[in-house]
């Protein structure tokens, strides 16, 4: 199946699956540039390697945050695993770990001296 085909299945399984069309643009964009950097080879040969160094490019050569290669990541699980039926080994192609934004906390001197600072004794009953 050359690389027309294969996106042109990928768009009707994602349509099959519900994906928003949002998702799907960005699923393809994002697989176009994976058989972009793999241009002449057979992408329904390449295994888990060749993968691991197109995001490894991503992270290297171009920057790209963790997000973004993850939604690469997923758009290529998604072409080998659903539109051309493949196994893969998902172990070997890991996504990132995103490291959430935990909310800033006081700590109990900063607390004291807030505390403290408020005159009023109703406001700081309130607080």
């Amino acid at each position: 199946m050359c690389n027309e085909e294969i996106i042109k299945h990928m768009e009707e399984d994602m349509t099959f699956r519900g994906l928003s069309e949002r998702t799907q643009k960005s699923y393809i964009w994002r697989v176009s540039r994976y058989m972009e950097f793999h241009k002449g080879k057979d992408i329904e040969k390449l295994a888990e390697d060749d993968i691991r160094d197109f995001l490894k490019y991503l992270v290297e050569e171009c920057k790209n945050k963790r997000r973004d290669v993850n939604t690469y990541n997923s758009a290529i699980r998604f072409m080998y695993c659903t539109t051309l039926n493949k196994v893969l080994n998902l172990k070997r192609i890991p996504l990132f770990k995103i490291q959430k934004n935990k909310p800033e906390m006081f700590t109990k001197e900063e607390l004291k001296r807030f505390f403290e600072a408020c005159e009023n004794e109703r406001l700081r009953f309130k607080i």
